[in-house]
């Protein structure tokens, strides 16, 4: 015979795949530009200037 778990973290869980596909359908579907990539472009345009500095003065 089966239990019935009674679990508040179950059900946390279940609501949590319930509600992330139109999380990730939004994320496809809206045209705002991605956040979590700031930090990382800004690491690579110091990256980028810190190679021309050296280029400029070789």
């Amino acid at each position: 015979p089966l239990k019935q778990v009674d679990n508040e973290e179950d059900d946390v869980k279940t609501e949590n795949t319930k509600n992330i596909l139109p999380l990730i359908l939004d994320g496809i579907t809206t045209a705002k530009e991605p956040t979590t990539n700031t930090n990382e472009e800004l690491e690579l345009e110091e990256k980028i200037e810190v190679v021309e500095m050296v280029e400029r003065i070789i």
